[in-house]
């Protein structure tokens, strides 16, 4: 016997991204790699909506507009899957190399955060410490200009 609701809330659950197709709410990129996407899902006047980032970072300093109710989503680094972005750990290093080239990424587990962090020589932060746009470590230096990452290799 299945139970079936006589009403369809929307939820606040994470999206479901088609990976390769999805594209990114600030940038307009595709979707392509799980280890650095987040999302902001919001229910505004009764409706649901979901902003997809390529890049956690750009999430942190482009959100969009919301009213209502919203979560904050993060993919985590290793496990790639979503969580909570109030309750990640967060890395942030010059030496990660996100798509939009903002060096953060997330974790459901403080440990696996620890190991990259030391690996990369980079920060241990919460979600707190980076709602400071100016503390989020875009590197300009890895765009080129049309705001499009340049990989090291290729850069002057």
């Amino acid at each position: 016997m299945a139970l079936v609701s006589c009403t369809d809330e929307p939820t606040l659950d994470p999206p479901e991204v088609r990976w390769g197709q999805d594209i990114c709410f600030e940038c307009s990129m595709i979707l392509s790699d799980d280890r650095y996407a987040a999302a902001v899902v919001t229910i505004q006047m009764g409706e649901r909506h979901e902003y997809l980032y390529d890049d956690l970072g750009e999430m942190l300093a482009h959100p969009p507009s919301t009213e209502g109710n919203f979560k904050q989503w993060a993919r985590d680094n290793q496990a790639r899957q979503w969580i909570d972005a109030s309750s990640a750990y967060y890395v942030r290093s010059r030496r990660l190399h996100t798509p939009m080239g903002y060096g953060v990424v997330a974790f459901a587990n403080l440990q696996d955060a620890e190991a990259l962090r030391d690996e990369t020589e980079g920060e241990l932060l919460a979600l707190s410490d980076l709602s400071n746009t100016d503390h989020l470590g875009h590197d300009a230096a890895s765009e080129d200009q049309h705001g499009h990452t340049v990989p090291a290799r290729d850069r002057p």
